[in-house]
């Protein structure tokens, strides 16, 4: 991965020096790649992506129309996490992380309370799931929440056992409700 993120520099390197010897004055770069970590390195790059699918023996091509996608809002690099899931279609639990604290620092909402309570007042967005927290061991009195916040005590609070495992469509589900709150 690291000779991945990489390799689109250095390729930029010999191709000026190529330029500033004369050799040519436009070029055209056609890259292959299954690396999200090459994809992300094109952000500073005027780059198109196209997509190839193989579907019951058929090959499709289609551009990749969504570039400003793949960065959230007021970010100039590609995120690693959106290209992963608009690309390789992969929703990811740091996708989820990404998107969590990302709106909690743009909409202000630094508690999970009043994140919780933004999704409510500006989305449609609902306390969709029940969370039993545990603190020193003790069994706490369970609380209604988002999925948002369901998921992310789940991720980050690893020891509480009494809470089961969300499933990849919540994953999926909650990943789109989050992409839908931001502003292009």
């Amino acid at each position: 991965p690291e000779a991945g993120r990489h390799f689109i520099e250095a390729l930029d390197c010999a191709l000026m020096h190529f330029q500033s010897a004369g050799l040519f004055r436009h070029c055209q770069i056609i890259l292959a790649t299954h690396s999200p970590f090459l994809i992300q390195s094109l952000s500073d790059y005027p780059a198109n992506i196209a997509l190839t699918e193989s579907c019951q023996g058929r090959i499709t091509i289609c551009d990749f129309q969504n570039l400003q996608y793949l960065h959230l809002p007021g970010w100039s690099n590609y995120s690693f996490n959106l290209v992963m899931y608009y690309v390789f279609h992969v929703p990811t639990t740091e996708l989820h992380d990404e998107l969590y604290g990302y709106l909690q620092e743009t909409k202000k909402c630094y508690s999970e309370n009043r994140l919780d309570n933004w999704f409510l007042s500006n989305t449609s967005i609902r306390k969709t799931k029940t969370w039993i927290p545990v603190i020193d061991g003790q069994e706490g009195k369970p609380k209604a929440v988002t999925l948002q916040r369901y998921i992310r005590n789940f991720i980050h609070h690893p020891e509480n056992t009494k809470n089961l495992k969300y499933t990849p469509t919540e994953l999926k589900r909650l990943i789109e409700e989050m992409l839908s709150c931001l502003s292009y």
